[in-house]
């Protein structure tokens, strides 16, 4: 009896310690590819990879105009923004937490931003993905 109380006591101090560490950690951003329908690699999010893309977001000038990014071949890089950066412009206002930035092997690459859960907006981006891509260490574009 004393060893399964003894376990039990060693199993919850195990669990509950690992929690903080974990919540402590910084967001990680994902590669998804969408012909694998995977992600391929997690990156966490360090402050060059921050201060490039909140910079980016803060450029937003222009939507992208109407496409399906379901159908869209190529890489979609989610990037949770911690903080959120705030923005107040004319095609998009409120705190970004988190963008998606769609690399399609045929045309731009472009921003897919939630506004709220069911709406996506789609902006032009004007960053280099060559920077990002060395920041991440993941080659998008071939």
């Amino acid at each position: 009896m004393v060893k399964k109380i003894s376990a039990i006591l060693i199993f919850i101090t195990i669990l509950l310690s690992s929690i903080p560490a974990y919540a402590q950690g910084s967001p990680c951003a994902e590669i998804f590819d969408t012909r694998q329908k995977s992600v391929l690699k997690a990156v966490q999010v360090n402050s060059e990879i921050y201060d490039m893309v909140a910079g980016w977001v803060r450029s937003i000038d222009n939507f992208y105009g109407r496409i399906s990014p379901v159908a869209i071949d190529g890489y979609k890089v989610r990037i949770p923004l911690d903080p959120p950066v705030k923005l107040n412009k004319k095609s998009l206002s409120g705190n970004i937490s988190e963008v998606y930035i769609v690399v399609p092997p045929d045309r731009q690459p472009f921003f897919i931003i939630y506004e709220d859960r069911d709406k996506p907006s789609f902006f032009k981006f004007h960053g280099n993905i060559d920077s990002l891509s060395k920041a991440l260490e993941f080659k998008l574009r071939n």
